[in-house]
């Protein structure tokens, strides 16, 4: 008989093993980048010319003649984050990406490098699995990432860490947000990535493994810092995240405003335990005693706690969200079911009616991108019927303008929408 670990790794393999449900930011109109410009190294082939730019929301089909490589340098060596996605966002034209704490923008239609913006200090983590994430912020597209950083001592102060916001306005390539700050002496957080889980007009919510910070972007400072409490999402005020240790974890909600208890969960005594951002104002939960007949997964709502959808029992659901109408969850690499985002009603699932289920590449405004032994295929988020067949590319990454791949040697490449 097969033992608990021997399922969990199973399990854990077959998720990592799927392609990633990527939400690739929310962009609809031609972004125009600024700030300074980067050239391609010496002996780097230029991108061949390119017809006019053309728009698409969604793109259904790609163009395989004018493919545009991303260069070397502006983006990360290591590029697999959680559930194998690459770790840009691309909101109009511009493709972000995250390398050792900088924020580096690249024109898709010309390959081009066109701004990059750095910490400060030196950063604590070299992880480059960070994404950055596309909120509006004072009525700006804004493109932001945090990373651990390190405060150098002086006089008889020591050494500190400290995490770097870094905010880029899309329409102009400029700085709009670079605030340093700093957590409470004596804690270790030197190696953690960090990630941006939510942000709005009054809060940014940066998380990592060992806790979270809230920081008030009006007057660039730390509100509070938690250790022990990793936070999952932000909705009305209030973030949810998991707390806890060893086989004792609890959800939480805690205000924003003042870290006050707004809601909690009841005290889970399981092996399997995992919670994960699943779309706007919502969670996924997944917990499991070992036994197959009883693993579940449940979408909760962030701001009050209360469960909201039942999902299928075995193994792990992920769930992401297309940026318009729709969230999409896939199982085990291989099932999928798509939820209306308000009222959460089933649409559809796959495989059934003798259907193939794609493996998911990308989910971005009411289209599926994937894979089947057929090749590329796009379908339609609401009805789940193919709406393209002969897409030209299954991208990882989409916005109107284009679809982000890799090739078999790792490249970064950009297909162009096609009319």
């Amino acid at each position: 008989m097969m033992s608990n670990i021997d399922k969990r790794t199973k399990v854990a393999a077959a998720i990592l093993a799927s392609l990633a449900l990527v939400l690739a930011g929310c962009g609809d109109g031609e972004t125009r980048n600024g700030g300074r410009s980067a050239k391609s190294p010496a002996g780097r082939p230029k991108a061949t010319a390119s017809p006019a730019a053309v728009f698409a929301d969604p793109p259904v089909r790609f163009d395989a003649n004018h493919v545009v490589e991303i260069p070397r340098e502006s983006r990360p060596d290591r590029y697999t984050t959680e559930y194998g996605a690459l770790p840009v966002v691309i909101d109009g034209r511009t493709a972000v990406t995250v390398v050792e704490g900088a924020l580096t923008g690249v024109d898709i239609i010309t390959g081009r490098q066109t701004w990059q913006a750095a910490p400060s200090n030196e950063p604590l983590s070299q992880s480059n699995s960070t994404r950055a994430v596309v909120v509006t912020l004072q009525g700006r597209r804004t493109a932001l990432a945090a990373s651990m950083t390190k405060i150098p001592g002086q006089g008889t102060t020591p050494s500190g860490a400290a995490i770097e916001l870094i905010g880029v306005d899309l329409g102009s390539g400029r700085t709009v947000v670079h605030d340093t700050l700093p957590l409470p002496r004596g804690e270790s957080s030197a190696g953690n990535p960090v990630k941006v889980v939510g942000a709005d007009p009054t809060t940014v919510v940066l998380s990592w493994d060992g806790g979270t910070l809230v920081a008030d972007p009006a007057t660039h400072e730390v509100r509070w810092v938690r250790y022990g409490f990793r936070a999952l999402g932000l909705d009305g005020g209030v973030i949810a995240g998991q707390a806890g240790d060893l086989l004792h974890y609890r959800m939480l909600g805690l205000r924003a405003a003042d870290q006050r208890q707004a809601w909690a969960s009841k005290e889970y005594e399981v092996p399997f335990f995992h919670a994960d951002s699943a779309g706007p104002g919502l969670y996924s939960l997944y917990s499991s005693t070992g036994a197959l007949d009883e693993n579940t997964t449940v979408l909760y709502d962030v701001k009050s706690g209360t469960p909201r959808k039942h999902l299928e029992l075995e193994h792990s659901w992920h769930c992401v969200f297309d940026g318009a109408r729709t969230v999409l969850c896939q199982q085990d690499g291989l099932d999928l079911v798509a939820l209306d985002a308000g009222t959460l009603d089933t649409l559809w699932r796959l495989p059934s009616h003798g259907r193939l289920s794609p493996a998911v590449t990308a989910f971005w405004h009411g289209a599926v991108y994937g894979k089947t032994s057929n090749g590329p295929v796009v379908l339609d988020a609401r009805s789940g019927k193919d709406r393209e067949v002969n897409p030209g590319a299954a991208p990882r990454a989409v916005s109107g303008y284009g679809g982000l791949d890799t090739d078999p040697e790792g490249e970064w490449r950009v297909f162009p929408t096609a009319r």
